[in-house]
Parts: C-alpha cells; structure tokens; sequence
C-alpha cells in the first residue's frame, strides 16, 4: 500500500481577520484602491467603510482601523 501525503491536514489555518477577508471580496482595482488609500494617512477609515459599503461589502471603520495599524488577528 503507498503512504497517502496527509500534509494538507497537519498546516495550520491562515489568520485573517475580518477586514482582510472583507478587502479580498473586492474587484481587482477597488482592492488594490483600498490597499493603497491605507497608506495615506489623510484617507480616514470612515471613507475607506463608506467605499466598501458601497461597493456592499459593508466593513466598520474600528475594524479597518485595526486592520490598517497591525493591531487584528492577521498573522
């Protein structure tokens, strides 16, 4: 009998927290939009929130906020 790869099943889970999963929803160029409006410290995340909903991705902007300084569950 061959060994059967069960590696798949011993690799942890990527942690991402809910911002990141909402971002990865958008299309191509509202999420490379988002990425680089979080590098522009006047975007506030209220208008990044606003142009998510819009988009109906609806994320709070303390969940951006999170996300944009580091302080989320991503690894």
């Amino acid at each position: 009998m061959s060994e059967i790869d069960l590696s798949e099943f011993r690799q942890k889970p990527e942690k991402r927290c809910k911002a990141a999963k909402q971002i990865d929803r958008l299309n191509e160029d509202d999420r490379a939009k988002v990425i680089a409006a979080f590098t522009e410290p006047d975007i506030s995340n209220q208008s990044i929130s606003d142009f998510m909903t819009k988009r109906a991705i609806p994320t709070s902007r303390d969940t951006l906020r999170l996300h944009r300084v580091g302080e989320c569950s991503c690894d």
